[in-house]
């Protein structure tokens, strides 16, 4: 046996070296792409039940929009009726006035009329107003209906 190798055997050495280097290399590889393959499965899943969160969440909040929707409308129905109920309150409230008012009208206008006519009466029996004149005036008061 030699102390130095042959050509050939270096050359198979050199050989095996490469050999062996690409292999690991290889596994190395190998290694790194089943991790990648790994991170890529579990980011998968991850995005699965992040957009199944995203999708439950969103219809939560379709649920809650439709609710307050229907909240609004009920409480928007209430605010009308209350409305309309006041409004018409205020108009019976406001001919019941306008009634009275003219029934006031009415007395006050009768009462003048009755004071007009005696103070009439005692002008024509006090000799200051003729029957035709008392006659005309009796009739332009009475007219004023």
């Amino acid at each position: 046996m030699s102390l130095f190798k042959s050509k050939e055997e270096r050359a198979i050495s050199k050989a095996e070296k490469k050999r062996l280097k690409m292999e690991k290399w290889e596994r190395i590889g190998a290694e790194a792409q089943a991790q990648i393959d790994k991170i890529n499965v579990e980011t998968a899943e991850k995005k699965a039940i992040y957009e199944e969160r995203i999708a439950k969440r969103g219809e939560r909040i379709a649920e809650i929009d439709a609710h307050n929707k229907a909240v609004i409308q009920d409480w928007l129905g209430d605010v009308r009726r209350i409305k309309n109920d006041f409004v018409q309150e205020n108009r019976q409230i406001s001919q019941q006035n306008h009634q009275k008012i003219q029934e006031r009208h009415n007395d006050s206008d009768q009462d003048y009329r009755v004071a007009a006519l005696q103070s009439l009466k005692a002008l024509l029996d006090s000799g200051v107003l003729t029957q035709e004149e008392f006659e005309t005036e009796k009739a332009r008061i009475l007219s004023n209906d």
